[in-house]
């Protein structure tokens, strides 16, 4: 991004809409907002309540001549991905909090998956039909390859495949080379392949689809390993410690499975939907509830440790051993793992969309003017 281009998105970033189609009010247009461009999202008392610091911020650019509104947020190594319902995708340093670059690969973000890496100084991501190949430096196309089959769910790219559950009728293992070129698939008459997918380090991927079929095989060449068959859909994201798999599961249970042998050592069934993932964390796994909260659960009994913690939306980020949670107001409320005891709750009246970080410690959020934040846990001098 040049100089000036830069200072174009930093001037845009003065006149923000409010961000996402959500059920909260917008601010209309001509009324004087009493925050200002650099003005913290997390007060200071807060921070130093909490223990927690404002890493970075930086205005994405959308204008009212330019509406636009964010639609995902991906960290990925070096850089936090963005998303926006136009089809633009923004590299921005998760380091520094600086754009990298911004290009447009898609004409809608329904069509676009979250980037992957592909090689050295490359990754990919599957947008309007077509597998696409761009520099992590520039945000160039590299190489454009088509793609028939419609992806259901965030895919998986190993040992030069590209495992995709597709939106209907199947799961295959495609070349990651040449992605019309099927290496294996399983089949499923009538079935949509809806819940990501998760590859194991024994190099099985263990996949569902909306007809409670679970399946594990070996991610490179197909061949099978086991099959359950549940009593409803699965389409929340499996989750994996690398010896059980975790499957939330339609009919209101949890369903660990042994990731050699398909076992089920334990079912645990909790009140109300369970639409997200099952995270894994040391002795725990953390499931939200869309109707009671979330509950961290024995990996080795299934029991429950703790839990509901009530009005609890995402996971935000998990630091050691604190978590940053969501709430249905968009504050963040900081509990402590091992407990589920609440150690902060942290209000961000500006936040309008955070991104799901399990696998890291940083939270990221768009606020409702336009600016991408990070927040952490204070660093100790």
């Amino acid at each position: 991004m040049t100089k000036d281009r830069a200072m174009g998105v930093a001037v845009a970033g003065l006149v923000l809409l409010a961000l996402l189609g959500m059920s909260g009010a917008r601010p209309a247009l001509g009324v004087v907002h009493p925050w200002q461009l650099g003005a913290p999202v997390v007060s200071e008392a807060q921070c130093l309540q909490a223990g927690i610091q404002e890493r970075w911020q930086i205005p994405l650019g959308f204008s009212r001549r330019h509406p636009d509104a964010v639609a995902a947020i991906w960290p990925q190594g070096k850089a936090v991905y963005v998303a926006t319902r136009r089809g633009f995708l923004i590299s921005v340093s998760a380091r520094a909090g600086t754009i990298n670059w911004d290009a447009k690969p898609a004409h809608l973000s329904q069509t676009m998956s979250r980037p992957m890496p592909y090689a050295k100084g490359q990754i990919m991501i599957l947008a309007n039909g077509y597998a696409k190949i761009l520099s992590v430096a520039t945000g160039r196309v590299l190489k454009s390859m088509s793609l028939r089959k419609a992806p259901g769910a965030r895919p998986i790219l190993f040992n030069g495949r590209l495992l995709l559950g597709a939106s209907y009728g199947g799961f295959y293992g495609l070349s990651s080379s040449f992605p019309d070129t099927i290496r294996w698939a399983q089949y499923s008459r009538n079935d949509s392949f809806v819940s990501d997918p998760v590859l194991a380090k024994n190099g099985s991927v263990t996949f569902a689809g909306t007809r409670g079929y679970v399946w594990n095989k070996d991610a490179t060449d197909g061949t099978g390993t086991w099959k359950r068959i549940l009593s409803a859909a699965v389409t929340a994201p499996l989750s994996t410690n690398n010896k059980l798999v975790f499957v939330p599961c339609h009919n209101d249970n949890l369903y660990a499975f042994n990731v050699a042998n398909g076992r089920c050592p334990w079912i645990l069934h909790l009140p109300g939907q369970l639409n997200s993932q099952a995270v894994p964390v040391g002795k725990l796994v953390l499931i939200i509830s869309s109707t009671t909260g979330l509950y961290g659960i024995s990996v080795a009994t299934g029991l429950k440790v703790w839990g509901p913690v009530r009005d609890i939306k995402k996971i935000a980020a998990i630091a050691g051993d604190r978590l940053f949670a969501v709430d249905s107001h968009h504050n963040l409320r900081l509990l402590r793992i091992g407990t589920g005891r609440e150690l902060a709750h942290i209000q961000i009246p500006d936040a309008a969309f955070y991104a799901d970080n399990s696998a890291g410690s940083v939270v990221y959020l768009v606020t409702t003017h336009g600016q991408l934040v990070a927040v952490a846990l204070r660093r100790s001098e």
